[in-house]
């Protein structure tokens, strides 16, 4: 029976590895984890209630006062 050895050094899940981190940076999150830096994920975590007649909001800002959090509404969008 023949045998391979690889060469000293050799990682054979580098290029797996490369694209994982490649995609993480992409999406902002690890495969296995939330959310990271800018961009990554939804920070702060909300809740969107959807009534007949309006749209709730809900978030938690931990350590920040309800009088430093700005809102702003552009289009459709909502901006924390």
């Amino acid at each position: 029976m023949a045998t391979f050895r690889w060469p000293s050094g050799w990682d054979p899940l580098a290029g797996l590895r490369i694209i994982q981190r490649e995609l993480e940076r992409l999406s902002g999150r690890g495969l296995m984890g939330e959310g990271r830096g800018i961009g990554g994920g939804v920070y702060p975590p909300v809740n969107v209630l959807n009534g007949p007649d309006d749209i709730v909001v809900e978030c938690e800002v931990a350590g920040v006062k309800r009088e430093d959090i700005d809102l702003s509404i552009t289009g459709e969008t909502l901006i924390i």
